[in-house]
């Protein structure tokens, strides 16, 4: 290709990142905004910009997924780094609407104890810098830039978990920094055997797999579990998963909300096309991991008494639910753990908004503070109830329809090959979706059936009432209309 084949290729490719150009613009307005318009650290203009740019990437976001979705196209970028499809624009756009959500949740707490370590304008840089990582994620054909979108991600978010500064905090970026690089390096090596393997760097074309095919299946087998690390540190499954307790109790609330949802959304589209790139046929190993994490999550969880460590640990079971989908390996099972993603980020942003309006009148995350506050104020218990069943997957909340679908495909799956460990995988999901039970509604017992602890009035801000109550009713509706996302999903 000649230098000016390869300048108009470069052009027509950036010509169409339209979403990721934005948020590269919002992120050096950003800096020059901090550098010149604000001597000071100004809170309410760095939020303000924040969401402008968020709203300016969500639109770009839409235009490409109407673009992409309607007309059914996807094309190579920058000579196959990149791969642009609807897939990747309607991930994005969840993305974006949950970052809008968690930026939102740090305007709605102006006494919480984590507010002061988010008085400044480098944590939304940092977020928006995240989220460009995400992006790329989403995009990546390519090994190494796979692995330049990962990195991206994880230094900034070792950054944000660092970023209160207090002792724990910085402990916890330590570990999440240890384990992190270790997942990096595994996967790493597990890129250079498959590179060694085949000699291309494209894990989405047809030839990349056709070459692994001729491989030893032992050495296909190990380089691609080691691949793989990297994708499950971010969805937190086992065994990449010793962070995540730790990350969830000692990071200032809206953070951990971000690092629940976004990386894992990101991070199972890789995933989902990974696997189906190289052709990875060793359910066996899918059934393991995903055992392992819902063992671990769930009999973990139920022993814990601050109420984001018991999320943390949570959040590793539904890493497991996410990979069943997966394990299902038909296209019925990829649509079921998109669905769940989706809807998971939802709940999980409206049960971390949820817990620091208890910690603002408990005055502790701890769950035996909670005692009473279901009491004082009803339709704060309720909330909680919702919020409760949609974690474990009970109508009528939206986390019923995401665990049907993707149990759903699973037997399918097991009608379809006559696998007994799939049906053992099946079984054993759906214990652990019941043994949930017991830890979740942990929250609304203490609030209802437990005496109140103080006589003093519940406070909640009508900014908080109206977003909880927003989002709340979301999660309801969207089980009465799952069709609103799954034609979504039917299209892509």
């Amino acid at each position: 290709m000649q230098i000016n084949d390869q300048i108009n290729h470069i052009l027509g490719s950036a010509g169409r990142l339209l979403p990721e150009l934005t948020l590269v613009l919002g992120f050096l307005l950003f800096i020059i905004a901090d550098l010149f318009l604000s001597k000071n650290p100004n809170h309410h203009f760095t939020k303000r910009f924040t969401v402008l740019i968020l709203l300016l990437v969500g639109y770009a976001v839409f235009l490409e997924m109407h673009v992409l979705g309607f007309q059914s196209k996807s094309q190579f970028l920058f000579d196959k780094m990149l791969f642009q499809d609807s897939q990747a624009a309607f991930f994005k756009f969840f993305m974006v609407f949950y970052t809008l959500i968690v930026v939102i949740h740090t305007f709605a707490f102006k006494e919480a104890d984590w507010k002061q370590n988010l008085q400044y304008n480098e944590f939304y840089i940092i977020l928006l810098t995240i989220l460009l990582g995400l992006f790329l994620m989403t995009m990546a054909s390519n090994m190494i830039l796979l692995f330049v979108a990962i990195e991206l991600v994880s230094i900034g978010s070792y950054m944000l978990v660092a970023f209160s500064k207090q002792e724990k905090s910085l402990e916890s970026a330590i570990k999440y920094l240890i384990f992190g690089a270790t997942s990096s390096a595994v996967m790493l090596y597990g890129f250079s055997i498959l590179y060694g393997m085949t000699g291309g760097m494209v894990f989405i074309e047809q030839s990349f797999a056709q070459k692994i095919a001729t491989q030893s299946p032992f050495l296909i087998f190990v380089a691609s579990v080691m691949a793989m690390g990297g994708l499950l540190f971010k969805l937190a499954a086992a065994p990449f998963h010793a962070w995540t307790p730790d990350v969830y109790e000692n990071t200032p609330t809206p953070i951990v909300s971000f690092l629940s949802v976004m990386p894992k959304i990101a991070a199972l589209l890789v995933l989902m096309r990974f696997l189906e790139g190289i052709q990875f046929q060793e359910t066996k190993v899918l059934i393991g991991i995903i055992a392992a994490s819902l063992i671990i999550g769930n009999f973990s969880a139920l022993w814990q008494i601050d109420a984001k460590k018991m999320l943390g640990y949570s959040s590793i079971a539904h890493a497991g639910f996410m990979l069943v989908g997966l394990c299902a390996n038909s296209e019925i099972g990829m649509k079921a753990a998109t669905f769940y993603v989706v809807t998971y980020g939802l709940i999980n942003v409206t049960a971390f908004f949820l817990l620091d309006i208890l910690a603002q009148n408990s005055g502790s995350f701890q769950i035996n503070t909670f005692a009473g506050l279901g009491r004082k104020a009803p339709w704060l218990g309720v909330c909680a109830v919702v919020i409760a069943i949609g974690l474990v997957g009970l109508p009528p909340s939206v986390g019923f329809t995401g665990k049907l679908l993707i149990f759903t495909a699973l037997w399918d799956s097991f009608q379809t090959s006559g696998d007994k460990m799939v049906f053992f995988l099946l079984i054993f999901g759906l214990i652990n979706a019941a043994i949930s039970l017991f830890y979740y509604l942990k929250i609304p017992f203490e609030m209802f059936f437990k005496d109140v602890s103080n006589d003093e009035p519940i406070v909640i801000t009508w900014p908080q009432q109206i977003i909880l109550t927003l989002l709340t009713i979301a999660t309801v509706w969207w089980f009465f209309q799952p069709e609103v996302i799954m034609s979504a999903i039917e299209r892509l």
